[in-house]
């Protein structure tokens, strides 16, 4: 049998058992299954609210460098803090305690939450209030679009944007519906914006970037 011979030889069996393969792939029916015990537990009205108060929608929380505190950012006992005073940031011991609040009426939307590691607490307040918000709650104008840095006693440190006006992806100075926030080990703060970027409608011209800023605050690339 010659080189070429063998060669296709080869080919023909590669095909041949690729195709089988694909055969078998086809006709098996792969069912997930986790058969394994869920170690967890639900714990309904772990944390305590303020009396009168609701949870709203809480889409981010973080543990404290104490290893036990918890930091949860919520919307004001709804799926916004436009019209509201309530205070969306909020601290709880390790029992679901409340320790601490702050931020009532700084915030629309509160996105994402970063804990550094020196226990500033760093939100993304991630849209401004909609027309039909500003119609019912007026005073709900100049919130939004700004990632706030407080201390842990609820100082503001330092605010990345402008409150209430939404930027164009250029840039540093306007942020654009910021998901989140984190600082990196050297300082740098990462700021991810751009929340319609997971549209079905999202083209070209949506805003859909990561920026970074030194430890001061100052845009460095995006």
């Amino acid at each position: 049998m010659t080189i070429a011979s063998n060669l296709r030889w080869a080919i023909f069996t590669l095909i041949g058992t690729l195709f089988s393969a694909t055969n078998l792939f086809a006709q098996t029916v792969i069912n997930p299954t986790n058969e394994h015990p869920n170690p967890y537990r639900t714990i309904n009205g772990f944390f305590k609210l303020p009396d009168g108060r609701e949870w709203g929608a809480s889409s981010t929380v973080d543990i404290d460098p104490d290893g036990e505190s918890i930091w949860i950012a919520e919307r004001c006992g709804a799926n916004s803090c436009a019209g509201s005073n309530a205070d969306p940031v909020m601290k709880y011991d390790k029992n679901g305690n409340l320790l601490t609040s702050f931020g009532g009426g700084m915030m629309i939307w509160p996105h994402g939450i970063h804990v550094d590691r020196e226990g500033n607490v760093w939100i993304a307040d991630g849209r401004a209030a909609t027309e039909a918000e500003l119609q019912q709650n007026p005073a709900a104008a100049g919130k939004g679009h700004v990632v706030y840095k407080f201390s842990p006693a609820g100082e503001v440190l330092m605010t990345l944007g402008q409150p209430g006006v939404a930027g164009n992806g250029s840039g540093g100075a306007l942020l654009h519906e910021p998901n989140d926030v984190v600082v990196g080990p050297d300082g740098a703060i990462y700021v991810a914006e751009g929340h319609s970027g997971q549209g079905a409608d999202a083209d070209l011209t949506t805003v859909a970037r990561i920026v970074k800023y030194d430890s001061a605050g100052r845009f460095l690339e995006s």
